[in-house]
């Protein structure tokens, strides 16, 4: 297995989904519902989601995936701001 920047590739969005057990949360979300709900409450994912569509995301930041099946991933790091990108794709998904 090969990491670095060179490895790395874009991804659509409505591809990644939130990793259901984050370790920075004590216990796992049952659903993607439930992660948004508990991002948006704890984590400003709001404020992020308005900055993103503002200035656009920043290209330092890399976001972190595993693949999940054929054609999906899961974020193991980054999962605020793929919810970000999750609400501006979809601002029905906000709680």
């Amino acid at each position: 297995m090969s990491y670095g920047l060179k490895n790395a590739k874009m991804i659509s969005a409505n591809r990644i989904f939130l990793d259901l057990e984050n370790p920075r949360v004590a216990n796992p979300f049952e659903s993607e519902d439930d992660a948004i709900a508990w991002l948006c409450d704890n984590e400003d994912v709001l404020t992020l989601a308005k900055d993103i569509r503002e200035i656009g995301p920043n290209p330092l930041e890399l976001v972190a995936v595993m693949k999940k099946g054929s054609n999906a991933y899961v974020a193991l790091e980054g999962n605020r701001r793929v919810c970000a990108l999750m609400l501006l794709n979809d601002p029905d998904r906000a709680p």
